[in-house]
């Protein structure tokens, strides 16, 4: 009994000895990662949210049940961003500092996503020093870029492109959307007569789900033709559509391509840095007169589940299932030997803080993917303002500034022209109104 009781204990503490061996040396690891570490891009999902639109024979489709509004963050979602930028701030702890002027952010107009990055964060930078506004206030506030939905190439995907809006509805009605859809053909007229509504495509399944997933989450009963079967076909539904919408060149081009322009712009300036110290490039500061064209250590993109199945579609990294709240695709640019490579990863579960390798678009390793490579590899889907908007036949003016200006000019013209017309034709009936009317002098009273 004895032998066995020690030998019991000896390979408990043989195994407990093994886990942590390894958990130190993948810090140790990790760690020293993190010294070639220049640049850190995120761009993450927002976090958990109320129903945007529910089904007509929906028991929940009443605003009273959603007091935070239609598709408005959750407090689940507010925690879950939270402790998104809690794991950002321990994982990149020797590299980041707590100078929040290191951080460039850029937001979809969503308000779920402008909430969403404010949670990251304030998880992610929790004022310390001369930064602490109030020693009762754990919270400092950060500038975030962001545009109207409709005009934001970058952030969503539903923004006005009318080549990009007819590439998606050439896709849905694909032959591979048909076959995948053909073995549903039950499934969608149950769901027709049930929903109270028309159920012919894989996108109005995919809202049914979400819908219904939501409620589920947030402790409601779900109705009776609910069945376990029903709800695990939608998934796979759900699932499907986003990998089947971002498919073609085309698609991701339009969608994603203004975002990879963007994350590769800020790698390619990386020479800014100062690589001997690894620090923000404060040094720099004097040299550049416009603030938001100061070089930063660390960008965040916050956006919808279809972005970031566009972009991890354009690097060939799906893995066939919906986004889930808070999905981060994290990009490491690294710099040694005189040479920047990049490293990526993807985040499927916020909590459980794994990070799952992605091997980029035109490489052959995870860990030594040359930037030149990195950016040759998405050649194809890179695009730059011009260039979207001479392919979507769209310039809002906010985003292509050299449109805008032509524009501007072109209105400024036209209402001269318009005041020009309107101060001729005033003086024209005041010169013949004039030559009517005569002005005669009344004869005066003799009793005056």
């Amino acid at each position: 009994m004895d032998f066995c009781l020690r030998t019991s204990i000896k390979f408990w503490l043989l195994l407990v000895s093994v886990v942590l061996l390894g958990s130190c040396q993948s810090d140790n690891e990790r760690e020293d990662s993190l010294k070639t570490l220049s640049t850190l891009a995120v761009i993450h999902r927002h976090g958990d949210r109320n129903p945007i639109k529910t089904y007509p024979n929906d028991p929940y489709g009443d605003i009273k049940y959603w007091p935070d509004g239609w598709g408005q963050l959750t407090i689940a979602g507010k925690r879950r961003l939270y402790a998104l930028g809690k794991f950002i701030r321990r994982r990149y702890a020797s590299f980041l500092t707590d100078d929040p002027m290191e951080v460039g952010v850029r937001s979809s107009g969503a308000n779920r996503c402008l909430n969403s990055v404010q949670c990251l964060l304030a998880g992610a930078y929790p004022p310390k020093g001369r930064f602490v506004i109030d020693p009762q206030l754990n919270w400092q506030p950060f500038p975030i870029m962001t545009l109207p939905r409709i005009h934001d190439s970058m952030l969503n995907p539903g923004s006005t492109c009318a080549k990009g809006s007819q590439e998606l509805a050439r896709l849905r009605n694909s032959p591979e959307a048909k076959k995948f859809l053909a073995p549903y053909g039950d499934l969608l007229r149950y769901l027709t007569k049930n929903a109270g509504r028309e159920v012919n495509d894989y996108t109005t399944a995919e809202y049914i789900h979400d819908d219904l997933f939501i409620e589920q989450n947030a402790g409601y009963k779900l109705p009776a033709w609910v069945t376990p079967k029903v709800f695990s076909d939608l998934k796979e539904i759900s699932d499907r559509s986003f990998h089947l919408d971002a498919t073609s060149t085309t698609i991701q081009r339009l969608r994603a391509g203004i975002f990879f322009k963007d994350l590769t712009d800020h790698f390619t300036q990386d020479h800014l840095y100062d690589h001997d110290k690894m620090r923000y490039g404060h040094k720099y500061r004097d040299q550049v007169t416009d603030e938001d064209e100061m070089p930063k250590k660390f960008y965040v993109y916050s956006t919808h589940d279809t972005q970031i199945a566009l972009v991890l579609e354009s690097l060939k990294a799906n893995n066939m299932k919906a986004p889930p709240y808070a999905a981060s695709i994290f990009f490491e640019l690294h710099f040694s030997n005189n040479s920047h490579f990049v490293r990526l990863f993807y985040l499927n579960e916020t909590y459980s803080e794994e990070l799952q390798p992605i091997i980029p678009t035109g490489c052959d390793s995870h860990h030594n993917c040359k930037l030149g490579q990195f950016i040759k590899g998405l050649s194809d889907i890179i695009i730059d303002d011009k260039q979207f908007f001479a392919e979507c036949n769209e310039g809002p003016i906010i985003v292509h500034m050299e449109i805008g200006k032509g524009l501007f000019f072109l209105l400024i013209a036209g209402m001269m022209a318009v005041l020009v017309c309107l101060l001729c034709s005033y003086l024209k009936r005041k010169k013949s109104s004039s030559s009517v009317y005569v002005y005669k002098r009344l004869p005066m009273s003799s009793a005056l």
